[in-house]
């Protein structure tokens, strides 16, 4: 199925979007748990600690690094940290990973993806993006990394 989700997290506040990407890690590190568990039962005992450990382990490795490469930053995006380029001229300006959703008709405020969700069911799914705040602290969804972007290591976690 194609992605239809382009908007959903308009109108976010800064809390709200850090507090959305932290949710995303915490949700990465209990999906990790559960698949260990899911080929090591003996080892339900410690899921939270499993979890706990991922979430620890992320922090330690992208916290330390004063710049990576795309691949990198690709990586820290997965694991729901905001990143941006040293050489974006406006420090405003950052990526996130946006993951993938169900979007349920009645959720759908515009008119064409309410209808698409309709017509399968009442829901769709919309693939995970990467999105971009502006210089102009606009939301960009699918935002699409350059040949230069790609080839640079002045990569950055976003605080």
């Amino acid at each position: 199925m194609k992605s239809l989700k382009q908007v959903a997290i308009l109108n976010l506040n800064d809390k709200q979007i850090n507090n959305m990407l932290m949710n995303n890690l915490e949700q990465v590190a209990q999906n990790h748990a559960k698949g260990v568990v899911e080929c090591n039962p003996s080892a339900k005992e410690a899921e939270g600690l499993i979890a706990t450990a991922v979430v620890y382990g992320a922090n330690s490795i992208f916290q330390h690094l004063d710049e990576m490469d795309f691949g990198n930053a690709i990586k820290a995006l997965k694991f729901g940290y905001k990143v941006r380029r040293k050489g974006w001229s406006d420090c405003k300006m950052f990526l996130w990973l946006t993951p993938a959703s169900t979007i349920k008709a009645e959720c759908c405020k515009d008119p064409n993806l309410k209808h698409l969700a309709e017509l399968n069911g009442g829901e769709i799914s919309a693939l995970g993006t990467i999105c971009m705040l502006t210089a102009q602290y606009d939301i960009l969804p699918e935002w699409l990394a350059s040949q230069t972007d790609m080839l640079s290591e002045d990569w950055m976690i976003v605080p």
